[in-house]
């Protein structure tokens, strides 16, 4: 199978060097794009995180990590950082990946969506072919499946609650702490909800042009971006977390805070300057010190991977069939055609007119259809390969005939 992918994450590689490859999502297009505009790939899916930055490759012309450094003008000595797979080991990576196995905070939610945004990206550049929207898709399945069936950690994970309970450690009670979030996406927007429930009093940060159209949590106050710097000095918690590739807090203009403050970094690239860690006052968290949370057991761990076992067969099953598709779906329409022509007696004493009789007959020739597909492909996991290609062949001529 040509599906390969290369990928930087939090296990090979520090959040200097993550941040270093991490895409906006206009970047991501344009990398796409790049890859099957220029015929390098059939498709491409890339999923950038704030953990991880993977380029997913169906029908790749060449090595992945080298196409991936050329195309980002990635340096050489970070090759080491990079991980490539191929075939089902690629596809076993990208079962578990959905399932929350390989994320910093083990089994959390946040990879299914993302993967979900990606892969509906890459369809709406289209720059995703059928073999990676079909492998994408069994994914999703598969960690639904998994997450509906076996609890893989104690509750759902989560960047904003993996922070949740970093600060709870820090500071038992946050009732009435004096909290700014910076950042009115997704993730700014749960981390306002969860601090909020546990009584903190929350600030939140709007770029004026989004005024119009922001949703705020409820309870959560609101200040302009541009006005940040003149409440950071009196907050006890500070968290920031934006898509920017620019610092939303730098050093150089952050006053010393008058009490000790807590500062976490949620983006990669990193929103805060590590240089404010200098302060005395200050405690700054990233991504990577945030660590994770403990793997389940080996039991559930195992009942997931059985999960995982049958949508990675049944993905191999569409996979070897897709090139002997065309030819099963002619011998299907031919067959629907047939009976079609033959039950025509039938119809006319139906006392059936119009949209009716037409409705009737194109249901009849779509069961057919069906019902032939699914006798084929059955066929086919029973026959020799050459043998079901001789078999095939010889429908598709006898369906000429017809």
């Amino acid at each position: 199978m040509n599906i390969s992918m290369v990928g930087i994450d939090f296990h090979t590689a520090g959040i200097e060097e993550r941040e270093k490859y991490a895409l906006t999502k206009e970047q991501a297009v344009q990398l796409g794009t790049y890859f099957t505009g220029k015929r390098l790939a059939d498709g491409c899916v890339i999923l950038a995180t704030c953990n991880r930055t993977e380029i997913w490759f169906s029908g790749l012309k060449g090595a992945p990590k080298e196409q991936f450094l050329c195309a980002v003008g990635g340096e050489e000595k970070s090759e080491h950082l990079f991980r490539e797979r191929r075939g089902k080991e690629a596809i076993r990576y990208l079962m578990e990946l959905g399932c929350g196995i390989h994320s910093q905070i083990f089994g959390e939610d946040q990879i299914l969506a993302q993967m979900k945004q990606a892969m509906a990206m890459a369809r709406e550049k289209n720059y995703i072919d059928p073999v990676l929207e079909t492998l994408f898709r069994q994914a999703v399945t598969a960690a639904k499946k998994v997450k509906s069936s076996v609890r893989l950690t104690v509750r759902n994970q989560s960047v904003p609650m993996k922070a949740l309970e970093v600060l709870s450690r820090i500071v038992p009670d946050l009732k009435g702490k004096h909290s700014l979030v910076i950042g009115n996406g997704e993730m700014g927007r749960m981390m306002a909800e969860l601090l909020i429930k546990q009584g903190a009093d929350v600030t939140m940060t709007l770029r004026q042009y989004k005024t119009f159209d922001a949703v705020i949590p409820e309870g959560a106050k609101v200040i302009l971006y541009e006005e940040r710097y003149d409440y950071l000095p009196k907050m006890d918690i500070v968290i920031s977390a934006t898509l920017s590739p620019h610092y939303t807090i730098k050093k150089e203009q952050l006053k010393a805070p008058e009490k000790r403050a807590i500062f976490i970094d949620l983006a990669v690239p990193r929103d805060m300057d590590p240089g404010i860690g200098a302060y005395p006052e200050v405690e700054l968290y990233d991504m990577d010190r945030l660590g994770m949370t403990p793997r389940c057991d080996a039991k559930r761990l195992a009942k997931a991977e059985r999960i995982m076992d049958a949508c990675m067969e049944d993905f191999e099953r569409w996979y070897a069939c897709r090139e002997v598709m065309p030819d099963i779906h002619y011998v299907g329409k031919q067959v629907g055609a047939l009976t079609d022509a033959k039950l025509t007696r039938v119809y006319q004493a139906i006392p059936l007119y119009g949209e009716e009789e037409v409705k009737l007959r194109e249901n009849v020739q779509r069961a057919v259809e069906k019902s032939l597909t699914r006798l084929i492909l059955g066929m086919r996991e029973r026959m020799d390969e050459k043998e079901f290609a001789v078999c095939l062949n010889a429908l598709c001529e006898s369906g000429k005939e017809f």
